[in-house]
């Protein structure tokens, strides 16, 4: 009992939000702080996390949306639910102050209104004036799946009744299990609900939330249930589109814009493909957009594609869900083609191109890269511009509509083939800004692409030791500000290509036995300093280009068991010695 009254003696008696005074951001952290520090001394790890981890460092290179999230649940313990009153009135607090601010801008921004309002449940989803406004978009989250009467289904025809389920927003035909057909359903009311948030201006029609917050009765947009179809299996899904077994390339979703249709197959990758594709039928089904007859025609697929990339940067976090961001992967794929490889699409012809002509482009991973890396640009800011998201946001509306007009983003990026391609560039430049903005939140990186940056302190580099994937390539980075390489323990894939690094940074870089690919490229490494790698045990891919090893070095090659490619271009190994080599050798590829 002695430790029950300590408790609420420290945390002090309940407070309900209609007693105290909205907190503010700054107030309302400080109350967390405040309420995990006594966590501590009274030994409530789980409530002391929760209050540390309840909001997150700032970062002002992602956006942050918000689904509503239930109050913790009474346990019992008086401690503990000590704790939980005080929490409960703190978020309530904070509610109030998100909600009088959406207030204030819902008659001159109304998007920005209705992100608050989704905050402001996230804080308190028992909010009845938030929940009033935002009515019917809360319910697609709330209401379960249903499973309906099988019904025939054209592309299932040889299969006969297919199991149907139900949600607000969608109707989904599965021949996968009912956990897998609840759990799609379930992903797609989020993924709706959080695309309404960012792409407001697409969506929802002028003046309705501002009415709604007047206590008008102006409706959401309303739209048939989308139709979604699951497949049990990578085999049905090939069947369905025809193609064979041995064709890679094909992926595990796609969506018809005629059928109006989204098609998948379970699948471990398949979370970021359901992303995509359902940014494609959200655009084409539930926005506000008079859509063009056939889309597949329509100029500016870039846009179309690239938005649907951006898409698969949502990630859910501590505090919300996040959108885009400097770590995004697929991003440090467009960098490097950018940076490292110094690809850039002139600005007039890649905007003519059609969906029609990217499906038979020879290079069309790279557009598809180029395409990421100017959705990013314009979507995250990069140019520090304010009118970057609206101008993007209004050439996607022409897109969409068929009359693509891309001179404002062209004005913004430069307004000149060279200037937009400099910008472009130094946009996608990873600065020490961007690093220590990342280092906020280390555990989440895994990929990095640094090549030609010029950093101050390359040191911060050794906070993030889930990196699977960095690139050097290009850069001032020398052995003695590389020390924290070794650090780096998860690190698959490594590249210095074309840096000071030299043999004695190899010592270095051998203790990374997680590597798969290491790329040596027009380094100092010599027979010596590549002898550090002798029997590293998973090393697939090295690349030994312009570097100055000698035949002496296929002795070492000769340890690496799991070595299936490497360059030797440029080096003093002759064409003889390494066909040689590779005879004995049957696993590299020539």
């Amino acid at each position: 009992m002695a430790c029950a009254f300590l408790a609420l003696g420290t945390f002090g008696q309940k407070v309900t939000a209609q007693e105290s005074p909205p907190l503010d951001r700054e107030q309302f952290q400080a109350e967390l702080v405040r309420l995990a520090e006594i966590c501590d001394r009274l030994k409530l790890e789980k409530e002391a996390e929760i209050s540390r981890k309840w909001l997150e460092p700032q970062r002002t290179d992602v956006h942050r949306l918000y689904l509503p999230t239930d109050f913790p649940r009474e346990t019992g313990k008086k401690e503990s639910d000590s704790w939980r009153l005080r929490f409960i009135a703190a978020r309530k607090r904070y509610a109030e102050h998100l909600y009088n601010l959406a207030k204030s801008q819902s008659a001159n921004n109304e998007a920005a209104a209705y992100r608050l309002l989704w905050q402001v449940v996230r804080e308190n989803p028992e909010h009845a004036d938030a929940k009033r406004v935002l009515g019917p978009m809360l319910l697609g989250l709330s209401v379960r799946p249903q499973q309906k009467a099988g019904i025939k289904v054209p592309e299932l025809a040889a299969s006969g009744v297919v199991p149907r389920w139900q949600t607000l927003d969608f109707q989904l035909y599965s021949r996968a299990s009912a956990k897998d057909s609840a759990a799609l359903l379930s992903q797609l009311e989020r993924i709706h609900v959080l695309w309404t948030q960012f792409f407001y201006e697409l969506w929802a029609t002028p003046g309705t939330l501002a009415k709604r917050m007047e206590g008008g009765k102006s409706d959401w947009p309303d739209t048939e249930r989308m139709e979604i179809m699951l497949l049990a299996n990578r085999q049905e899904y090939l069947q369905l589109l025809g193609v064979a077994e041995d064709n890679i390339g094909v992926s595990v979703g796609y969506y018809n814009p005629i059928r109006k249709l989204t098609v998948f197959y379970q699948a471990d990758e398949l979370a970021e493909t359901v992303l995509h594709e359902a940014t494609h039928q959200l655009f084409s089904e539930a926005s506000a957009m008079k859509l063009a007859p056939i889309l597949d025609k329509v100029e500016g697929a870039w846009c179309i594609e690239g938005v649907a990339l951006y898409m698969e940067s949502l990630r859910q976090a501590s505090e919300g869900w996040t959108l885009g961001g400097a770590d995004v992967p697929r991003l440090q794929t467009a960098r490097y083609r950018a940076l490292r490889d110094e690809h850039w699409a002139l600005w007039e012809p890649f905007c003519k191109g059609s969906l029609q002509e990217w499906k038979s482009a020879s290079d069309i991973a790279v557009s598809y890269s180029h395409a990421t890396g100017l959705t990013h640009l314009f979507l995250d800011n990069l140019l520090n511009n304010d009118n970057s998201k609206p101008a993007y946001l209004n050439y996607l509306r022409s897109v969409y509509e068929g009359n693509q007009d891309s001179s404002e983003l062209y004005r913004i990026l430069g307004g000149a083939e060279q200037a937009a391609q400099l910008n472009y560039r130094r946009a996608l430049t990873i600065t020490d800004q961007h690093l220590n903005l990342l280092a906020k939140s280390p555990e989440s990186v895994k990929q990095l692409v640094l090549s030609r940056s010029k950093l101050q302190d390359w040191t911060v580099l050794d906070k993030f030791n889930n990196l699977q994937w960095l690139d050097v390539s290009y850069t001032d980075l020398t052995n003695d500000s590389a020390k924290w390489l070794s650090s780096l323990t998860k690190l698959q894939r490594l590249s210095i290509e074309g840096t000071k690094l030299d043999g004695a940074a190899m010592q270095e870089i051998a203790k990374l036995r997680q590597l798969t690919e290491l790329d040596l490229s027009l380094c100092s490494i010599d027979d010596v300093g590549l002898a550090w790698l002798i029997n590293h045990p998973k090393l697939e891919t090295l690349y030994l280009t312009g570097t100055k090893v000698t035949e002496e070095s296929l002795a070492i090659l000769a340890t690496l068991s799991q070595l299936k490619k490497c360059d030797v271009n440029g080096t003093l190994i002759t064409k003889d010695s390494w066909e040689a080599f590779v005879a004995k050798n049957p696993k590299l590829k020539k």
